[in-house]
C-alpha cells in the first residue's frame, strides 16, 4: 500500500480512487485475470493518463507486485 500512496504523489493522482484502481489492476495481473502487457491500457482507463505515463506506472506496479512473485514461481 505504501507504494500506491507514493505513486499517487509522484503522478499527482487522487489518492483514494487511484489506490483502489491500481491495486485492483496489479492483483488482477498477479492472479492471471489480466496480463502484464495489458496493465498500461487499464491504467490509462482508470486514471486517465497518456500511454507513456501509464507505462511508467505499470512498470512501477509490476516491479513492486510481480517481481517478488518470481522468487516463488520462477
Amino acid at each position: 500500500m505504501k507504494l500506491l500512496i507514493e505513486l499517487t504523489k509522484k503522478y499527482s493522482l487522487d489518492e483514494a480512487s487511484a489506490c483502489d484502481a491500481l491495486e485492483t489492476i496489479a492483483l488482477d495481473v498477479a492472479s492471471g485475470d489480466k496480463t502484464a502487457a495489458q496493465m498500461p491500457e487499464f491504467i490509462m482507463a482508470a486514471v486517465n493518463f497518456d500511454e507513456l505515463t501509464a507505462k511508467k506506472i505499470a512498470a512501477d506496479l509490476a516491479g513492486y507486485y510481480l517481481l517478488p512473485l518470481s522468487l516463488y514461481i520462477g
